[in-house]
Order: structure tokens, then C-alpha cells, then sequence
């Protein structure tokens, strides 16, 4: 190949995913990771892509050590004392991944992608009040709201097509060398569960190889079955699923954020899934935002206190839009949380990040606003002051 192979290896900013991951957008492009989904690495089809010049520049970024600007929410979290994709991918793939990775010095990987994550669509059924119209296109209800509050387009995608990937699944669908050293897939969306691609591509998989491929997904689980499909019978062909489940509060919390679902099905739904005959593992994704914050002790006393072998409760801190970062709050919610977190003695990166991050002016000039413009639309049965007042000591 004429270039001088080398071994990867950790240091405080080299990431595992650029070396055996791919990750493709909703509208078919390929992108670093699902945190840098405004960094397209396209240079052709999937193959050419791989080891284009994007991907090599990422790659000579952080094995020299810098920290490229297609990372930098993960450096963002990192300089925040909160856990980063980069360092949970470390520390949970690094060993199953490094030694097989054949990489030279200037970025090529000569290895195939072992793992690929596939925004299916942006279609999904619910209208949770941090989503952007890209990852629920029925957000775009909303979009007269979105915009009035996010205007400027790196705030808050304002995204108005129903995005499906068609030419990146046919790629996928007719490539079946591809699945050769593919041992992870996974799927986010919208909500991959109800998008017919989904389905297409796993039954387009050739038979051999799904025995030794992990699913993995990101669901709201608020469906286990869609059209003819048997979920279930389809999963047992592979060789294990993992189901992290986009969960963002309890009860009225949980109602209050995802408007369209309903917090006692989904739950309904997880011990049906719990309890099927299916090699499933279940986790739990919590995005972090001014409309959850305060409930954060609660939302872990219930899911720990519910019986179920979790392989992951995972905490993310929602960025954008701002304004709903947890960064807004003013006093006196601020030292309420704050106190209510370090009483509770499991949330100190959360009042560090409290301490350090200051975006108070947001509050009464978009915060408050586009919550208010949201209750009246959805006449939400209880208001972000209501629950500020139920669960905090103020």
C-alpha cells in the first residue's frame, strides 16, 4: 500500500469510532458519530468514504492528539466533568476493537467497518419538546415555534422533508461481502421500530452472518410490533439485541416531554420485552435537559427499583438547542436542584456542571416562552411550573 502501518492506541483524544464504526443520517449521508452528525464525510459510496479525505483527516487529528472540531461535543462534556460518547466508547469497545484494526500513518483503514449505526428515517410517532424536526418529522407541527425561538439553523435543524436513506439501504442490500466483518448494527432514528427500511435491510442480510451480528437500538419503545412484522421472531435469527431505550423522566415528567406517548404502556412494554424469549438486553437513554433535571433522583430510584438487569443507564447532556440546556436555570430552581442532586450524593458531575455553566439570560427570553408556546398547542395536562413546584423544595 506504500504507507507505513501503525497501531492505534489510547490518549486523551484518540476515539475508537473513526476506525471500525460508520454511522449514516437519516438523509443518507455518513458522519463521524451521532454527536457530529453537521461533519458529512461523503467521498462516494460507503467503501470510498471510508478511507476519503475526511475520514483520514479525523483519523491524523487524534492520533496526533488534537482535538478536531467534528468532536467537540465530546470535548464540550469532557471539559465539564461529564462522561463523553468518546470515553464510554473507550472503555466499553476498546478491547473488542483495537487489536483487529489494520491502520496506517496517514488515516487509512485498511480493516472493514465492523459496526454500523443507521439513523433509519427521521419519521417517528412522538413530538418530544427537545427533538428537532431531523430526528422527528412530526416536529415539523412545531416548526412555527422552533423557529420563532431557533432561528439560526446550528440551534435547532429546521429540517422539513420526511428524510429516508433509500439509496444508502439499496447500497447496503446489495452488497453482501460488506456483512462479512460486520459484528455490530445499529439503529436510531426517528423511531426505527415503525420504519420499513428497518425491516428490509435485516432480511436482506445474508442468512450466515446474522448468527454473529449484534442489533443494537435506540428506541422509544412505545411500539413492539409494526404492520405484518414479528419483531420478535425476526430478532432470534441474530445473535444477540441490545435495546437502549430513550426514556427522559417519570410519570408526568416523561408525559410532559414526549407528547404523544404514554409513560405506563412504554413501561407496559419493557416487561414484555424483559420477559420474551429473545437474547435481549435493555438499557436506558436519559437526555438531560432544564425539563428533567429536577427529577433526576426519582427517574433512577424507579428504573433501579424496577427489577431489571439494565446494561446501561446512560445520562447524555442535551447541547442544543440552548435554551433547554440545564445551563438555564435561574435561582431560585438552581441552588433548589443543586441542593436536591447533592443531598441525593449521585449527581455530582451534574452540580459541577451547574457551577461552571452560566445561561441564565436564556431563561425568561426563551426557555419560559417556548415551553408556554408548547402547553397551550398540546393542552399539556401539567405545565413546566407546575412540575418545577412539585418536585422541588422552593
Amino acid at each position: 500500500m506504500g504507507f507505513v502501518e501503525t497501531m492505534i492506541s489510547k490518549g486523551p483524544t484518540m476515539c475508537i469510532l473513526p476506525w471500525m464504526h460508520i454511522y449514516t443520517s437519516a438523509g443518507g449521508d455518513v458522519v463521524p458519530c451521532c454527536e457530529a452528525q453537521e461533519s458529512i464525510m461523503n467521498a462516494g459510496n460507503l467503501r470510498e468514504t471510508w478511507n476519503g479525505p475526511k475520514y483520514k483527516d479525523l483519523r491524523t487529528a487524534l492520533m496526533r492528539g488534537e482535538q478536531h472540531p467534528a468532536c467537540h461535543v465530546c470535548w464540550h462534556n469532557e471539559a465539564n466533568g461529564i462522561e463523553s460518547n468518546r470515553q464510554i466508547n473507550e472503555r466499553d469497545f476498546w478491547n473488542d476493537y483495537a487489536d483487529k484494526i489494520v491502520a496506517f500513518e496517514d488515516g487509512t483503514v485498511e480493516t472493514a467497518p465492523m459496526w454500523i449505526e443507521s439513523k433509519v428515517s427521521n419519521f417517528c410517532n412522538l413530538k418530544c419538546k427537545m427533538c428537532s424536526t431531523e430526528s422527528s418529522y412530526k416536529r415539523t407541527h412545531d416548526l412555527d415555534i422552533i423557529r420563532k425561538f431557533s432561528p439560526e439553523d446550528n440551534e435547532f435543524q429546521h429540517e422539513t422533508r420526511l428524510l429516508r436513506p433509500l439509496e444508502l439501504y439499496e447500497y447496503l442490500q446489495n452488497d453482501p461481502e460488506l456483512w462479512e466483518d460486520v459484528d455490530r448494527l445499529q439503529f436510531s432514528g426517528g423511531e426505527p421500530i415503525i420504519n420499513e427500511e428497518h425491516y428490509t435491510l435485516l432480511n436482506s442480510i445474508p442468512k450466515h452472518r446474522r448468527h454473529k451480528i449484534q442489533l443494537r437500538y435506540a428506541s422509544n419503545l412505545t411500539h413492539l410490533q409494526f404492520k405484518k412484522h414479528d419483531l420478535i421472531e425476526l430478532w432470534r435469527q441474530f445473535k444477540q439485541v441490545q435495546v437502549k431505550i430513550s426514556i427522559d423522566g417519570v410519570h408526568d415528567v416523561y408525559n410532559y416531554i414526549r407528547t404523544g406517548a404514554e409513560f405506563e404502556s412504554v413501561v407496559s412494554n419493557i416487561r414484555t420485552l424483559y420477559a420474551s424469549p429473545v437474547n435481549v438486553s435493555l438499557g436506558l437513554g436519559l437526555t438531560v435537559q432544564a425539563f428533567n433535571c429536577f427529577q433526576l433522583p426519582e427517574f433512577y430510584d424507579y428504573f433501579e427499583g424496577m427489577g431489571i438487569d439494565w446494561f446501561h443507564i446512560g445520562a447524555y447532556m442535551l447541547q442544543t438547542p440552548k435554551y433547554l440546556n440545564i445551563a438555564v436555570y435561574p435561582e431560585p430552581y438552581r441552588s433548589a436542584i443543586q441542593n436536591k442532586l447533592k443531598a441525593d450524593g449521585r449527581f455530582d458531575h451534574i452540580v459541577n456542571y451547574l457551577d461552571k455553566n452560566d445561561k441564565i439570560k436564556l431563561w425568561n427570553k426563551k426557555t419560559v416562552p417556548y415551553a408556554q408556546a408548547l402547553e397551550n398547542r398540546y393542552k399539556d395536562k401539567h405545565t413546566f411550573d407546575e412540575l418545577l413546584s412539585k418536585y422541588l423544595d422552593i
